[in-house]
Order: structure tokens, then sequence, then C-alpha cells
């Protein structure tokens, strides 16, 4: 199963355990999909523990999982400013070899989060790729959003997979937080229990049918 049929798909990952938190499920569940995850730092400015072991926390949450590979840029996002950034990625990867980018929303309570939104919106100014927004535990509760991927399946595992990141704990880790971010009123009234919701921005079909 390819997500919405696309076969190679950016996310990016303000710090360690974003995407893993986010959108586990739905990386776990569409395994004909290629996903590549940016992960900009070791950790938050504030965070008491930014260091290097967090990126092998990332290791060992997608170990055997084949169809995502990461790549770990800086130990802070302060590192590099916003053109910088810009500049980074766009010499390491190509963002028309895309088909979509995930990135956190604009509307959220970690200014870092905020600012890789922006560094994803400018990446994506001239290729037409599908931009979706994620929610991370720290967004803001006036993000609504539009997309919801079921992931019944892949839930426990995802949770079960958090434990890894030993150097955070989180109270967004734990299953009960899990039960209630992956849940929503729309999804829960048509059945559909245990989602992980995104927020569409722009949305392209490139397949080629003839």
């Amino acid at each position: 199963m390819k997500l919405l049929g696309w076969h190679s798909v950016i996310c990016l990952s303000p710090h360690p355990d974003d995407i893993e938190a986010s959108l586990g499920g739905t990386i776990f569940k569409h395994k004909h999909t290629r996903f590549t995850s940016v992960v900009f730092s070791t950790g938050s400015v504030n965070d008491p523990v930014t260091n290097e072991s967090r990126w092998e926390e990332c290791n060992q949450y997608w170990k055997n999982v084949r169809h995502i590979k990461q790549h770990f840029m800086s130990t802070l996002l302060k590192t590099y400013s916003e053109e910088e950034w810009i500049n980074l990625l766009e010499i390491t990867f190509k963002i028309s070899n895309y088909d979509a980018i995930f990135l956190p929303s604009s509307q959220d309570t970690h200014y870092e989060h905020r600012f890789v939104n922006g560094i994803g919106m400018a990446l994506t100014r001239s290729s037409p790729i599908s931009i979706i927004e994620y929610k991370s535990p720290s967004t803001l509760d006036s993000w609504i959003p539009n997309m919801f991927v079921e992931i019944g399946d892949y839930a426990d595992e995802k949770i079960k997979r958090l434990e890894r990141f030993e150097s955070q704990k989180k109270l967004y880790f734990q299953p009960e937080y899990m039960k209630a971010f992956h849940s929503h009123p729309n999804s829960i009234k048509k059945q559909v229990l245990v989602t992980e919701p995104f927020r569409v921005i722009t949305l392209y079909d490139q397949s080629h049918n003839f």
C-alpha cells in the first residue's frame, strides 16, 4: 500500500522523536512508500538532554523498518540561519524527487517547530509537491486537521517503540496520552477509531496514466 499513491515522501523533524510521535503509525502502515526523515537537531536548545545519543534512539525506534531513511543534520537548529538551512537542504535533497513533504504545523507552541515549518514551505516554493502538516503534541488546539490516517493495526507498535526514547520521559509518550492523541470526533463518529491527524495545505496528483 502506498500513501495516497505516493512513491517518495520527505518528513521534516525539528528534533528527534517528532516524526516518531506524530506519524510513526502512518509510516509503519505504508510499507510501499519510501520515507526520508530529516532530523534537524539533537534536541531543543532548552532540553537538558540534547546530544547525539538521541539520534541513536531514533535508530532504535526504526530498527528493522526498511522503507525509511534518516538524515541527521546538526546539533542545534540555531547553528544555521533560515537562509542557510534552506540552502543546505536544497543542496542535500532534490525536493522535486519527492511526491510530498510532511512538516510541523505553523500553529505550534514550540518556536522551533514553527521555524521548520517556514523552512519546509520555502523548500517547496518552486516544486509541485504536496504539502502536509502533521500534529505534534505541542500543536495548538486551533489547528484543524482535514486528513486522517487510520492506524489501528499499528498504534500499539508505535507506542511500544516510543519507549526506546529513554532520555525523554515525556507524558505524551505514555499510552494514556497516545490514546487521546489518536482520537478525533470526526473520525470516531464514522467508526474510524484510531488515527493520526494531518492538515493538507496543498495537494498535487502527479500520476502518469497515459
